[in-house]
């Protein structure tokens, strides 16, 4: 089971306060994309829906911010995106 929190955390070190769905917006967001890619390349999802996941997670607590998936050995590759409000960076150079 992946389960996605409210808690904001910046340079390893977690902040005391919470934005509320926080977890369950992020949860949906990587839903979405691990099932429009999964015909390009295979994941780890197995499900989204609370009925599938085992009974100590069927509960509100879990509801949303969750997702069943299976152990997979990781390809170890980073992808860092940043985006600027003006535009693109390039446009400077």
């Amino acid at each position: 089971m992946l389960v996605v929190s409210d808690r904001i955390s910046a340079f390893d070190y977690i902040l005391p306060n919470l934005i509320p769905n926080k977890g369950k917006i992020l949860n949906q967001i990587s839903a979405f994309w691990f099932d429009f890619v999964k015909d390009i390349i295979p994941n780890h999802v197995i499900s989204i829906n609370s009925k599938d996941f085992p009974v100590e997670f069927q509960t509100d607590e879990f509801e949303g911010r969750s997702m069943l998936v299976k152990k997979l050995k990781m390809l170890p590759v980073e992808c860092i995106v940043r985006g600027y409000i003006t535009g693109s960076r390039m446009e400077k150079l």
